[in-house]
């Protein structure tokens, strides 16, 4: 399902993907978006960051998840210099207030 057919808080998925750039990731109104889209239980693999990247996010989804796994991959001696090096992450998502994740998305829209 590509984000812009999601309507948040709709729909719940065991496994949820973003491949997104670390400043929309950062998002108050995408973190609750991401987390009303994924099951208790459920998986949320974030890609296309950085490994500096991921103690920032990892605090950031703390509240709704749980880390599972933490890869970085350097690219072979062609990619070195063009892309650099990339991390993933896994996460499990915890239980919480849904009333709370809905606001968090309200108030990310008007700011």
């Amino acid at each position: 399902v590509h984000g812009r057919s999601v309507i948040p808080g709709m729909d719940e998925y065991d496994a949820v993907v973003a491949n997104i750039l670390v400043g929309q990731l950062s998002r108050p109104s995408m973190v609750a978006t991401l987390a009303l889209g994924t099951k208790v239980g459920g998986a949320l693999c974030l890609s296309g960051i950085r490994p500096d990247q991921c103690a920032v996010l990892e605090r950031l989804y703390a509240p709704y998840y749980d880390v599972a796994e933490k890869t970085f991959r350097d690219p072979d001696d062609f990619g070195k210099e063009y892309w650099g090096s990339w991390a993933r992450l896994v996460l499990t998502r915890k239980d919480a207030d849904r009333r709370e994740l809905l606001e968090r998305i309200s108030d990310g829209a008007i700011m």
